[in-house]
């Protein structure tokens, strides 16, 4: 994966593949716990390598539950065909 970052502002090339690559995911806290000034990003090996598409052929969900995210098809994709999504909500 890519990492945009510079050594200054990442001196660890894994945080920079992170902050490059990170998808949004949302954590539930208890009330007590003041989360919403917090954002909170991960990296999924197969769904960060899709391109990103105006007018994608999937999408991808997280599910706090299980803690993991799923790829799914918006329409049919033939073989062959690059898988896109949406980078941004």
């Amino acid at each position: 994966m890519a990492n945009c970052r510079s050594t200054e502002e990442c001196p660890a090339i894994e945080e920079g593949i992170s902050l490059t690559n990170a998808m949004a995911v949302d954590l539930d806290f208890p009330d007590e716990i003041d989360s919403e000034e917090k954002e909170y990003g991960a990296v999924f090996l197969t769904i960060n390598r899709c391109n990103h598409s105006c007018g994608p052929n999937a999408a991808h969900k997280w599910d706090l539950a299980s803690f993991s995210t799923s790829l799914y098809a918006l329409r049919p994709i033939v073989a062959g065909e690059e898988i896109t999504i949406i980078y941004t909500d």
